[in-house]
């Protein structure tokens, strides 16, 4: 049994906010505050006020988006140090409260047994909710999101260049004043398109077009993944762990066989395009229409467009026996602990099971997709991990002699 990590919770409480209700790009003190940009001149830990931390970070299903990361801290607040009509507290200025929303915030912890410190959350303060018990006791839980939310808060009003996807999302970014971030050069080329929306809207297009994936990690660092991400990046082409045998052991198992997981009929439409619709007639015939459509993309040619309708349909025309989530509690040893701290979104980890009625034991090769932090620092701590098979991203074509391995051949998309 290993002890609960130390955890760090870092406020800026002295940050300077934006003007123009969100708007990002200059703040009050002229300074050129960008989106991204940790714009506070320092931290306060107050991780030994922490009774309770919850981060959800990850999607749940294939198919959809990415959303905000989130995270719930609950802090001893018996001495109203997070009381905002406390003016006399620790965290005033000038006679005005720095408890308010919008202040950036970081969660850490550290391995009981290595001393690594992992950063598990970066993001802003939504809302700070206190709850008084009794007489006797308060607490105050800073709700927070990750940046990804602050996409969907600044508009960007250009146009794009004809280019590979990648290289649009770094546009984007750059329009969006966006300085922490990180894409894959696409493998599908977009036209030049005018953006009159929000940063979100416009990469949300981008990763349909492409087929990859947008989510903010966990450094605060937002991600453009490519289609063929999962094969460039070796924690996702190489399984990083084998859970369910040895010390890696989970306390629970989720398998699903879900008809909802289901996709016979995919409608693409590019920007000035006509509609490309592929449908697998025999999965029709067995679950009815089960339609995925997007329109408004941004890929260069219908061509493109109909290619990812076909390899939506031929993906996921029949669902598949797939391990869904496993949940564990990382203080049974050290092995686990180090797991649940440093397993990243779209780490490739290795899950077996023994089911109860004998047979033969079952393997399947996973992405993390998901990933929940339970942390009690009195009592414990449980982690909890969604996944998505991984057996597809194991098909391969040639003709591209572009790919990481130097192959000539590449994910099947």
């Amino acid at each position: 049994m290993t002890a609960i990590p130390t955890i760090g919770c870092y406020v800026g409480f002295d940050i300077v906010l934006n003007t123009g209700a969100w708007e990002l790009g200059v703040d009050d003190l002229g300074t050129g505050t960008v989106l991204g940009q940790e714009y506070t001149t320092s931290y306060t830990n107050v991780g030994t006020d922490v009774r309770a931390l919850t981060i959800q970070r990850g999607r749940s299903r294939e198919l959809e988006f990415y959303p905000a990361g989130r995270c719930t801290v609950v802090l001893d607040n018996r001495g109203r140090d997070y009381d905002p009509l406390n003016l006399s507290g620790p965290y005033v200025t000038g006679g005005v409260t720095d408890v308010k929303p919008g202040r950036l915030i970081y969660v850490t912890a550290t391995d009981p047994t290595t001393g690594i410190v992992y950063r598990l959350f970066t993001g802003r303060i939504n809302n700070w909710a206190l709850d008084y018990v009794g007489g006797f006791d308060a607490v105050a839980s800073p709700q927070s999101s990750d940046l990804l939310a602050d996409l969907a808060r600044v508009d960007v009003a250009f146009t794009s260049s004809a280019d590979d996807m990648g290289a649009v999302a770094n546009e984007i970014f750059a329009q969006a004043g966006v300085t922490q971030f990180a894409y894959d050069e696409g493998v599908f080329q977009a036209q030049a398109m005018t953006w009159d929306t929000n940063a979100l809207a416009a990469l949300r297009i981008l990763e349909v077009s492409e087929q990859g994936a947008l989510y903010a990690d966990e450094n605060g660092d937002v991600i453009f993944a490519s289609a063929h991400n999962y094969v460039y990046e070796l924690r996702s082409r190489v399984s990083q762990a084998t859970f369910g045998s040895g010390d890696l052991t989970y306390e629970s198992i989720s398998i699903e066989y879900d008809a909802d997981d289901v996709v016979n009929t995919a409608t693409l439409t590019r920007q000035g395009g006509v509609e490309q619709s592929a449908t697998d007639a025999d999965s029709v015939g067995v679950y009815g229409t089960r339609e995925y459509s997007k329109t408004g993309l941004a890929n260069a040619t219908d061509g493109d467009a109909l290619a990812i309708a076909t390899h939506i349909v031929s993906r996921y025309a029949d669902p598949t026996v797939r391990i869904k989530e496993i949940m564990f509690h990382p203080q049974k040893n050290a092995n686990l602990m180090s797991q649940a701290l440093s397993r990243k979104l779209r780490d490739r980890i290795t899950v077996t099971f023994s089911p109860a009625g004998g047979g033969s034991a079952i393997s399947q090769e996973c992405f993390i997709t998901g990933i929940k932090h339970d942390i009690r620092p009195q009592s414990g701590m449980v982690t909890t991990f969604t996944l998505e098979d991984a057996e597809w991203s194991d098909g391969w074509i040639l003709g591209d002699s572009s790919d990481a391995l130097g192959t000539g051949a590449v994910l099947a998309i």
